[in-house]
């Protein structure tokens, strides 16, 4: 039978089971195939089957889905199990704990990474050595960093900043001999998140929604610097701009050596589908978020669904904020 026969749900079905690679090859082997393949329900079903049903959509914006699914597909597929872009590698950690933080760290310690774990172990790893040998040993470990679960690390120029399950933030500095305790604060619940806001300050948030802000120059016997409790539920995450821009390597690629398959350039093409969507019109601005500024010292983010852009000056409310809504677009298949 002339597979090029079949009615167009036969054909869609059988491609179903194939690979993203030969649906696009059968695509293109036809006017036929193509018309059958082409279609935006086809790809809304293949999409789905990968989404469970679901993927987040944004209003009044229209999104080739064809572009999404191939994207999704082809980005999945680097981290198969045997894919040709993958490379296993495994590093003594000292700890049979599941791994939560990790953070490359600033200049002049740009090739290590900092990892903590669930029972409280921070490690130093060489990323060289983990990208060239088989089974490295961390540079340096501390096994009692904290009575529990590492949520975060955050780095500056020559220190680390580690907050955990068990209510401590505690800076430390970086040396040639590892990394010695310089500041500890204990809060009333557990720290989740934290960033540098400048070479001195560090801000946390916490399970029980405060925002806290440190000098950690300053005795540990001391409060907070600024804080607050804005938020009305958990604070899960926080970024400042300075922690992006301090410490840049002016475009010094850290993997220069890696022998790593993977082009980026075509990376950064396939992402751009992934979760970028064409606006109908000119984008108009629907937050009151504003740019990053001197102004802005970090945002933070809630389990209240709240964004808030902070600035130092005004601490007890923010510079501005966003409530985020959930949209989604739902696929409901009959087959």
């Amino acid at each position: 039978m002339d597979l090029a026969s079949l009615p167009a749900e036969i054909i869609q079905h059988i491609c179903r089971h194939l690979s993203i690679e030969d649906v696009l090859a059968l695509s293109n082997s036809s006017s036929k195939f193509s018309e059958c393949i082409n279609q935006k329900a086809f790809w809304l079903r293949r999409l789905s089957n990968c989404s469970k049903g679901q993927y987040s959509c944004i209003p009044d914006k229209r999104v080739d889905w064809k572009d999404v699914c191939i994207a999704h597909e082809v980005i999945e597929g680097w981290f198969d199990d045997d894919s040709d872009s993958v490379v296993n590698k495994h590093c003594h950690h000292y700890s049979c704990y599941c791994i939560d933080a990790l953070q490359i760290l600033k200049p002049p310690h740009q090739h290590i990474v900092a990892v903590g774990d669930r029972g409280g172990t921070l490690s130093f790893i060489s990323l060289k050595d983990f990208l060239f040998q088989d089974e490295p040993d961390p540079l340096y470990t501390n096994n009692q960093a904290h009575n529990g679960w590492i949520w975060s690390i955050a780095s500056d120029n020559g220190v680390i900043a580690t907050t955990s399950w068990d209510h401590d933030l505690r800076v430390w500095s970086i040396g040639d001999s590892g990394f010695d305790i310089i500041f500890q604060y204990s809060m009333t619940s557990a720290v989740l998140c934290s960033d540098f806001l400048e070479p001195n300050l560090v801000a946390v948030g916490t399970m029980n929604k405060e925002l806290r802000i440190f000098d950690y120059r300053v005795p540990t016997t001391t409060s907070a610097a600024l804080s607050n409790t804005f938020h009305t539920s958990t604070v899960l995450c926080l970024k400042s701009p300075y922690s992006i821009t301090s410490g840049s390597l002016s475009g010094e690629n850290l993997f220069s050596n890696s022998t790593s398959s993977l082009d980026f350039s075509d990376a950064n093409s396939l992402t751009s589908n992934m979760g970028d969507v064409c606006l109908n019109d000119a984008p108009e601005p629907t937050t009151d978020i504003p740019p990053p500024s001197q102004n802005v010292a970090f945002y933070s983010g809630g389990k209240d669904g709240i964004l808030a852009a902070w600035d130092l000056r005004k601490f007890d409310r923010p510079l501005a904020q966003h409530k985020t809504a959930k949209f989604y677009f739902v696929i409901l298949e009959k087959f």
